[in-house]
């Protein structure tokens, strides 16, 4: 229990484990995919699969008791607009991380030129 993944397009040819819930949405007029991945992501979500866990030395979790989660469905264009609001946050949060890990590159460069200098 604890990854969800969204296929869409061309992937290769696979196997379905039995050990997977695959969730098949039969009209997608009413549902944007990548709303219903981000939803999957969500603390909401994993609160609701953690409360449907069952079993001793690995709890599991089953498509039956996927079935029976409710969760938010605005209309089409309000997924879509939280979508757009989502996906520009995610470009802004790796672009701040790529500033982050070069900073802190910069910050380790100036460290050991420093003790180099020192110790020269």
């Amino acid at each position: 229990t604890g990854k969800s993944f969204l296929l869409r397009g061309d992937f290769p040819l696979s196997v379905f484990a039995s050990y997977l819930i695959r969730v098949r949405i039969e009209d997608w007029k009413d549902l944007y995919s990548i709303y219903l991945k981000y939803y999957f992501d969500t603390s909401e979500y994993w609160d609701k699969i953690k409360v449907g866990i069952a079993g001793a030395a690995q709890g599991g979790f089953n498509s039956k008791k996927l079935a029976e989660i409710q969760f938010p469905l605005p209309p089409i264009e309000v997924q879509k607009e939280i979508v757009a609001k989502l996906d520009a946050a995610k470009e802004r949060c790796e672009k701040l991380k790529a500033e982050a890990e070069r900073g802190l590159r910069a910050a380790e460069n100036l460290r050991k030129a420093i003790l180099s200098e020192a110790f020269e």
